[in-house]
């Protein structure tokens, strides 16, 4: 009887010991991870070799459209081609020129989330009018495998698939998802602009 007392004292010691080491682990991992800032973070400006402002206009965009970008610039850079953003970031009512579709009520460019682009390939530019799914067979074969890598990213869109084709547009779709748009909208036009 003795010695099954000693035992579970020991036992108990033991686990008491065993959960202490634990709770001190996982407190010390808590503690050394990096914390996750909550901090609404709002417009960048891009650079990239492969991705450049059209007539050096900065490329602006929503810190969270940072990683689509980089995912468009290494379908440019693997492509061999250049990409020239007309258009990023837009202000609310800010006039377009240009533009081959009426701005959506709701577009991705009021949020930070969408560029229109021309592209650069061996010295020769495409533009809307040669991007158009009419003459995609025409086009150089990097520039279709651009689109192509573009139609495969699960984030992507090409304006080029529209009902109402966009050839030059790239978006990742936030506005499917209106509170998600409205609170980057919010954010972003919101923002003072040091760029």
């Amino acid at each position: 009887m003795l010695i099954k007392k000693q035992y579970s004292r020991l036992a108990v010691l033991i686990w008491g010991f065993f959960l202490l080491l634990l709770a001190g682990t996982i407190f010390f991992y808590i503690c050394s991870c990096k914390s996750v800032s909550t901090h609404p973070k709002g417009l960048v400006e891009y650079k990239s070799p492969n991705i450049v402002g059209y007539e050096n206009k900065p490329i602006l965009i929503d810190y969270y459209f940072l990683n689509s970008m980089k995912r468009i610039n290494n379908y440019a850079k693997e492509n061999n081609l250049k990409l020239y953003v007309t258009s990023s970031f837009r202000k609310a009512n800010q006039e377009i020129n240009g533009a081959i579709v009426p701005p959506a009520r709701m577009s991705n460019h009021l949020a930070g989330h969408a560029i229109d682009m021309n592209i650069e390939y061996k010295g020769k530019w495409y533009d809307s009018k040669l991007m158009y799914k009419r003459n995609f067979q025409n086009l150089p074969a990097n520039v279709q495998r651009f689109f192509y890598d573009l139609r495969k990213d699960k984030e992507l869109r090409w304006g080029g698939d529209f009902n109402r084709q966009d050839p030059v547009h790239i978006d990742d779709y936030l506005n499917k998802n209106p509170k998600a748009w409205q609170k980057r909208f919010n954010i972003v036009q919101n923002q003072k602009t040091q760029f």
